[in-house]
């Protein structure tokens, strides 16, 4: 079961976890939840208590937190996971190398510090995650189609310029 605590307001989601999460949690509840905030503000915070009964996901709720997941992945601004075991962690961290946004974990014990990390905001200026960067070097790079016309024209060029006279071959 998953529900929506009192706490969610603005772009804020908090959700709590319990026993087995089913395709219906994701429908009918948490999902519609999260869609309703990115579409009012563009991005959402959303603070995930896994509690201390969860049990884990049914494979067709699995499947939607995937798909959702993905739909979204730039949608999410800070992801805080409160609980749960170290291989939903490591999960989670996975995961949050293909989002646009910062995921943070916390033990059990930490709840209050996820919910004020997931309520403030970065110094202006600041990012919550350093950008990517992606160095790629093309200037020496040689366009294959241009590299071949070179070489038809040079191969022209040489035959043209060529001074050559037939070879008398003697019997």
């Amino acid at each position: 079961m998953i529900k929506i605590l009192p706490e969610s307001k603005g772009n804020i989601v908090g959700a709590r976890a319990s026993g087995t999460l089913t395709d219906q949690d994701y429908q009918e509840v948490f999902i519609p939840q999260l869609e309703k905030v990115i579409e009012e503000k563009g991005k959402v915070r959303l603070l995930l208590d896994l509690g201390q009964d969860f049990q884990g996901w049914t494979l067709e709720a699995l499947w939607q937190d995937a798909k959702f997941g993905w739909g979204s992945r730039n949608n999410f601004e800070k992801v805080a996971l409160v609980g749960g075991s170290l291989w939903m962690e490591l999960g989670a961290k996975a995961g949050s190398l293909l989002m646009e946004g910062e995921l943070r974990t916390f033990d059990r014990d930490h709840l209050q510090e996820a919910w004020d990390w997931i309520k403030s905001y970065p110094k202006a200026g600041e990012m919550t995650q350093p950008a990517p960067v992606i160095s790629i070097d093309v200037a020496k790079k040689e366009d294959p189609i241009q590299k071949e016309s070179k070489s038809a024209k040079e191969r022209s060029a040489s035959k043209t310029n060529s001074h050559h006279s037939p070879k008398k071959t003697h019997r």
